[in-house]
């Protein structure tokens, strides 16, 4: 569930149902909202997908997959997606997986398409952009480096 808080009386307004595995508890990790303030998006501890809602009404969009082998498989290859970023035109977003062999999933979030599947990181936990977006900069959670 992902809550949607009044801003005034930072009371609960709704709650939205997320996630694809009835039954199973998929942990929402992280949500974020698009630059433009049209989209919000999460992802999940036990899940290798991101969704996509409309903040206007916070209606499904759909879902896009974050490892090669998770479209419509069911595949766990990559789990643990837990931080993201999102470029400042709203086209892509970039993903990490935390794990041991953890991943970084480049998403383009206008054709809603995994880009680019990346391996080999130690356990990243948190990513940025730079300014210009030509760089991407990972951060370990276990460890004292920035890859």
């Amino acid at each position: 569930m992902v809550t949607v808080f009044d801003a005034e009386t930072q009371l609960p307004m709704r709650y939205i149902e997320v996630g694809n595995k009835p039954g199973i508890i998929e942990s929402p990790h992280q949500v974020k909202v698009s630059w433009d303030g049209k989209y919000w998006y999460v992802i999940f501890i036990n899940n290798n997908i991101m969704q996509k809602f409309r903040c206007s009404d916070d209606s499904y969009v759909g879902e896009i997959p974050l490892s090669p082998l998770s479209a419509g498989t069911g595949n766990t290859d990559a789990l643990d997606w837990n931080t993201f970023v999102i470029s400042k035109d709203n086209k892509r977003a970039y993903c990490v997986s935390w794990t041991a062999s953890g991943k970084i999933a480049a998403i383009d979030l206008e054709k809603m398409q995994l880009i680019h599947f990346l391996g080999g990181q130690y356990f990243p936990h948190g990513i940025a952009l730079n300014y210009s977006e030509d760089a991407i900069y990972v951060a370990s959670q276990t460890g004292n480096f920035i890859t």
